[in-house]
């Protein structure tokens, strides 16, 4: 080793790990409000990543004003891009104030799925926002309450025998502030 990675990491043997791995949303029913949304094109490949402040929570476990991050990976099969991206545009018809489960299918209704696309576009690119936004900024969409369900739900096993893995399902919900009329 050189000695200057000795100066520069000599104390690493002794150094505590910061924990900053994000935490996720666990099974249960939640009050959101959202604090930050990104797309990363990074080493383990496209995502989008929302992060949230929790308002209430009735899991035991998470804490009101801790934060909670939500990772959809947009890399995978054709389905899974586009379970992805409908999923995405589910929290996006909530922050609008549209319950989910009542949209019209883009074929009958394509106008209110342009807009809950055109708002995400916005919300992870400034430059998009700022030329093409068309009264959307950047920043609308953070700082707005949103419910959500997560439900823990138990996956194949990656190998024979083996144990399940986890997937945490979802369901994004306005809130009353946000609820259309």
């Amino acid at each position: 080793m050189s000695t200057d990675l000795e100066q520069l990491f000599g104390g690493m043997a002794l150094a505590e790990t910061s924990g900053q791995q994000a935490d996720f949303f666990k099974g249960g029913v939640y009050s959101v409000t959202t604090k930050s949304f990104e797309f990363r094109d990074g080493y383990k490949g496209k995502s989008f990543i929302a992060k949230f402040v929790i308002d209430s929570s009735n899991n035991p476990e998470v804490t009101v004003g801790s934060t909670r991050s939500w990772i959809v990976k947009l890399d995978g099969t054709k389905e899974q891009k586009t379970r992805a991206m409908g999923d995405i545009k589910n929290l996006f018809f909530a922050l609008q104030g549209l319950n989910p489960d009542k949209i019209k299918k883009p074929e009958v209704d394509p106008t209110t799925h342009k807009e809950a696309s055109h708002a995400f576009f916005c919300s992870v690119d400034a430059e998009y926002a700022k030329t093409k936004g068309e009264g959307i900024e950047h920043l609308d969409f953070i700082g707005l309450p949103v419910k959500l369900e997560a439900t823990e739900v138990d996956t194949k096993p990656k190998v024979v025998g083996g144990a399940p893995g986890k997937f945490t399902r979802h369901a994004w919900m306005p809130s009353e502030e946000t609820a259309a009329s």
